[in-house]
C-alpha cells in the first residue's frame, strides 16, 4: 500500500501526490494553488470550503466542519480542506473566491457595455447615413 495519495484539484486541472492523511489544505499548498485559508487551517474561519468527489470513503466531518457546513452541503461533498483528510484519490473543486467572481462579473459587464456602445455608435453612423426617405 502506498504511502501517497493523488489529489486533482479543479479548475486548476493540478494532480498532486500527498502523503496519505493529508489535509487537503496543505496538499494544495504544497502544489502552490490559490485556497482561501484566513485562519491559517484550525477551521475557525470556514474560507477553504471544497466539493470533494471520492470513491474513497471520507472521514466523519469535524465538529469544527459541522459548525461552518450544513448537512445538505456535507452530503453534496463539501468538506474544510483545513479539517478533511484524504486517505485515498479524490478530485477536489476549488470554488471561486466570491471577490474574484464579483470583480470578474464586473469586468464581463463593462466590456458587454462598451461592445454594445460600440456597435450602436457603428451602426448608429450607418444608419442616420442610409436612412432615406424612398420618393
Amino acid at each position: 500500500m502506498s504511502d501517497k495519495v493523488a489529489i486533482r484539484f479543479q479548475p486548476q486541472r493540478a494532480e498532486i501526490a500527498v502523503e496519505r492523511g493529508q489535509s487537503i489544505l496543505d496538499a494544495a499548498l504544497s502544489g502552490k494553488l490559490s485556497l482561501s485559508h484566513k485562519c491559517g487551517g484550525h477551521g475557525t474561519c470556514g474560507t477553504c470550503k471544497v466539493q470533494i468527489e471520492s470513491k474513497t470513503e471520507l472521514p466523519c466531518p469535524t465538529n469544527l466542519e459541522l459548525r461552518h457546513l450544513t448537512e445538505e452541503r456535507i452530503e453534496s461533498g463539501y468538506r474544510l480542506a483545513c479539517q478533511c483528510k484524504l486517505t485515498g484519490p479524490a478530485t477536489v473543486t476549488i470554488p471561486e473566491d466570491p471577490l474574484r467572481r464579483v470583480v470578474r462579473e464586473l469586468l464581463a459587464a463593462q466590456r458587454l457595455e462598451k461592445l454594445h456602445e460600440n456597435a450602436v455608435s457603428v451602426s448608429g453612423t450607418a444608419t442616420v447615413a442610409d436612412a432615406r426617405i424612398p420618393q
